[in-house]
Order: structure tokens, then C-alpha cells, then sequence
């Protein structure tokens, strides 16, 4: 019986998807290493409860890979029998490369081992990362329940809270704000994080977001950095809707942050160490004793931009002690003091926040270290004496090589107090 597909022959060496990544050709030397040279073999050592299980669990992976070249009837049988392998990694392989189905059959499989709490966790995570595209009205119910379900894991929570997709006619926004407001800081993080991904009208979460962005200066448990910082673009796109200025990318404003703290991504690879069990280690914080006076920045940007409009958010968030509209060659830029008193919110277009960066770097001490962050990625540091073109190289730079951006990034030496 072909278990490929037209274009493909059954013993044809594994070579789809023909565009090779590294990761591809890793997968495929270690399988050439154990003899599975062809699609029917691949096929073969997926159905075989015999095989050697870390060799197995490569194979059913690689079928998601292949797909294209697979005739899906004919792998989803095997597929399904690989759920009873005694193996941890091949049970998780089968559940990530069925997520590629849309079969009723498979679909309500996933949703079963998504809502069993007695199931494995890694089970259950891919199950909810692979129901991420369905919008069945029964399936999103019982899905949505795992949110809300407070005797159930806070990773499953979250992973819910993170992928579940609502359906066009389910308006999910009072949903992220009654998370926005729970006790469980993951579910926060996790509801601010869905606010700035809605692209629906979201203005009625403007007083949640303003307060866990004003205050909220928690971690979650799990994966992700301090929960103020993940509200900050959801609350600034509101506002630049407010203020009827032009969208410049949707569902969100571009929002950066100038910041002497580590934060995002850079605070995630400095500060968290994984753990087993799927929680994160989080290492002292640094203190920054740095403050900036409100005062001496509304004189400096008088000073710089004459025409500048102050406080024109309404209503006057708490989140920032003084904020602010200017233009640059006639492009819109909204910035805030944060009530921290040390990081600076900026949200326009790339070429302002460069420009507003490398302006803002002149004013301070030399010495004082500054960084960029543009939201959820890694610092660029601000040096002395750049320009708003070195500001863009130093982004690209950054963009190049990430392993390169992390062992750098984990050598600043931060300036900080010990509290």
C-alpha cells in the first residue's frame, strides 16, 4: 500500500522540505545513522513498538516535517498507536506531529489529553499548542475552562491562556481582564501578553492595564520577565488610537523601552534558570539606585522639541509621572516617564525611536550605562557620543548572530545597588 504521495515513491530518500535548515539535516543524519533512509522506512520504525525509543521518537517527529510528501491516511493510524507507547518522548513526539491533523478523530483526541489533568504535563502542553488554530465552538469551551480551572497546574493555565484561540463570535477581552486581575502572577502576564496580540477593540481594559503597568513589577513562576513591562504595549496602543494618530503596524504600536534595568528577553537569559519541572530559578534582581527627575526631563524636552505636548494621555494614566507627545520630521512619537523613575516608554516609528534614543543618550551622564529594548527582545546598549544610524547598526548587529548578543548581554556589567 504507497504511503506517499503523488510526486513522492515510497522508498525515496528522505529529502522534503528540499529548502535543508540545520535542524533538518541533523534529524536526518541521526535517522540515516539508524538505517531510515526512505519514507516507507521512516513510516515502518513509527508503527514499530520495538524500535529503540529515542531513534522512534526522532522518526514520529520527522513526520511533521515530511507531511507534504505523506499520504495522511495512511500515517495517521500509526500515528495514533504511538499514544500507547510506554515512552515519555514518543508519546510527546505523536501528540506534536498529530497536531498537524484536522480530523475530527485527532482534533478531539488533543482536546481529551489537553483537558486530563492526570495526563502527562508535556503531553498536555503540545496538545494545547496544537489545538492553537482550531476555532470548533466545543472545542474552544472545554479548552477555555483550563483557564479558569484553579485546581488545575498554573503551567497548563498558562499555556492555555497563551495559545487557546477564540472564536470570531467569542469577544475575549473581558476574559483578559478578569486574568489581568488574578492572584496568579503567570495569569497576568499571560492576559496582558493576549491583550497586545487582540485585534479587536481592547480600550476596555485600559484601567487593568494602567494599573498592573503602573504596579505590577512581579515575575511569573514560570517562563517570562516582570509583568508591568509585558502590559506597557497594550497600553500605549490604546492611547495612540485615542490620540487618532496613525497606525503604524497592527494589532500593536512599535514600543520601546530605554531602560538601566535588564529587561525582556535580556532579563530572561541573565536572571531565570530553568529548572526541571517547568518552573524558572529567578536570581536576585539587581536595585537600580539611578533616578530621573520629572521636572529636569520636561526641561530638556522643551529645550530639544519647543512644540512638545505634555500629558496628553486621557485619562492621565498612574503608570507614568509625566508624559508626552513630540514630532520628528513630522512623525508622531508618545513617551512616558515611568513612576520607577528610571525607564523611559517610547512608541512611534523606528526611525523616531532612534532618533528620540540617541537624543535622550546625549542628556545623560556618560558614564551612566543605558539600554534599548525594543518589547520582548534583547538590549542594544545606548554608548555616548552615538548617533541614531549607530543606534540602527548596532540593532542590526544584534539581529546577526543571537549567540553572540548572549554571551555579551550576560557580561554588562549592570549598574546596581545591593539591596
Amino acid at each position: 500500500m504507497r504511503i506517499t504521495r503523488n510526486g513522492y515513491a515510497d522508498d525515496e530518500l528522505l529529502h522534503y522540505p528540499t529548502l535543508h535548515s540545520q535542524l533538518f539535516q541533523t534529524t536526518h543524519d541521526k535517522l540515516l545513522g539508524a538505517g531510515i533512509t526512505s519514507y516507507s522506512k521512516l513510516v515502518e520504525i513509527v508503527s514499530d513498538d520495538s524500535a529503540e525509543p529515542d531513534i522512534r521518537a526522532t522518526a514520529v517527529w520527522t513526520v511533521n516535517i515530511v507531511l507534504k510528501a505523506l499520504d495522511k491516511r495512511q500515517i495517521i493510524k500509526p500515528l495514533l498507536k504511538v499514544l500507547d507507547s510506554s515512552h515519555e518522548e514518543v508519546r510527546n513526539a505523536a501528540v506534536h506531529s498529530l497536531s498537524w491533523f484536522k480530523s475530527h478523530q485527532v482534533v478531539s483526541m488533543l482536546v481529551d489529553l489537553a483537558c486530563d489533568k492526570q495526563e502527562s504535563l508535556k503531553v498536555r502542553l503540545l496538545a494545547i499548542q496544537g489545538l492553537s488554530s482550531n476555532k470548533n465552538t466545543e472545542y474552544f469551551n472545554r479548552l477555555r475552562t483550563i483557564m479558569f480551572d484553579e485546581t488545575d497546574d498554573i503551567r497548563s493555565r498558562s499555556e492555555a491562556l497563551e495559545w487557546v484561540n477564540y472564536p470570531h463570535k467569542v469577544n475575549p477581552v473581558s476574559d483578559f481582564i478578569q486574568l489581568l486581575q488574578h492572584p496568579q502572577p503567570d495569569l497576568r502576564f499571560w492576559a496582558a501578553y493576549r491583550l497586545s496580540q487582540e485585534h479587536r477593540d481592547i480600550s476596555q481594559a485600559l484601567s487593568a492595564l494602567d494599573n498592573v503597568a503602573a504596579f505590577d513589577h512581579n515575575l511569573p513562576t514560570t517562563w517570562g520577565w516582570h509583568i508591568d513591562r509585558e502590559a506597557l504595549p497594550s497600553l500605549e496602543t490604546i492611547f495612540w488610537k485615542r490620540l487618532g494618530l496613525k497606525s503604524i503596524q497592527f494589532p500593536h504600536q512599535p514600543m520601546y523601552l530605554i531602560s538601566l534595568a535588564p529587561e525582556y528577553q535580556t532579563f530572561d537569559w541573565r536572571f531565570c534558570i530553568w529548572q526541571d519541572g517547568g518552573t524558572y530559578k529567578k536570581l536576585p534582581t539587581p536595585h537600580i539606585a539611578f533616578r530621573i527627575e520629572s521636572n529636569w526631563l520636561v526641561e530638556k524636552l522643551q529645550e530639544k522639541w519647543p512644540t512638545i505636548k505634555l500629558d496628553i494621555r486621557e485619562p492621565k494614566p498612574q503608570t507614568y509621572l509625566v508624559n508626552w507627545l513630540i514630532r520628528i520630521n513630522n512623525s508622531p512619537l508618545m513617551g512616558g516617564l515611568h513612576r520607577d523613575q528610571y525607564s523611559i516608554v517610547i512608541t512611534g516609528n523606528q526611525k523616531t525611536i532612534r532618533t528620540f534614543a540617541a537624543w535622550y543618550r546625549s542628556i545623560v551622564e556618560p558614564t551612566q550605562y543605558l539600554f534599548l529594548y525594543e518589547w520582548a527582545d534583547l538590549a542594544v546598549e545606548l554608548r555616548a557620543g552615538m548617533s541614531a544610524a549607530d543606534v540602527e547598526a548596532e540593532q542590526v548587529e544584534r539581529g546577526k548572530d543571537m549567540s553572540a548578543v548572549y554571551e555579551k548581554t550576560i557580561q554588562y556589567p549592570w549598574v546596581i545597588e545591593t539591596e
